[in-house]
């Protein structure tokens, strides 16, 4: 599987984003989505946590970059919180972006939503 084309990314996409929001639920997370206009961003998920807001935002993509993170990285700025997660068949990384910290995380380790120490950078926490 070195690549994937768009028509095996749309039901795999789904299929992803399905699976993070049944281990979300599984660990009693409230799930709500954020769109900011018709034709704009979108957030998957906004999973309530701590007093703060943490955005999930799930690709069907084996590597990750700077447009899959667009997203994320505008929910982060507009309400101030520090990191978002993003799903991804990738494997795990880090990245920050104008200061905020996106966390990979890959498909395979999403049950670490449901844990309590989660999003932390892979290898110390999803």
């Amino acid at each position: 599987m070195a690549t994937l084309s768009a028509a095996a990314r749309t039901p795999l996409g789904a299929v992803v984003e399905n699976q993070t929001a049944v281990e979300l639920a599984r660990g009693g997370r409230d799930l709500f989505g954020w769109k900011r206009t018709p034709a704009g961003v979108e957030i998957d998920f906004v999973v309530k946590r701590n007093g703060g807001a943490v955005p999930v935002e799930c690709k069907a993509a084996l590597s990750v970059n700077r447009k899959h993170m667009k997203g994320l990285v505008e929910y982060l700025r507009q309400h101030a919180a520090p990191t978002g997660v993003l799903v991804s068949l990738a494997p795990g990384s880090t990245t920050v972006i104008d200061g905020f910290k996106v966390v990979n995380l890959p498909a395979y380790r999403v049950e670490r939503l449901g844990a309590e120490d989660w999003p932390q950078a892979p290898g110390g926490g999803p």
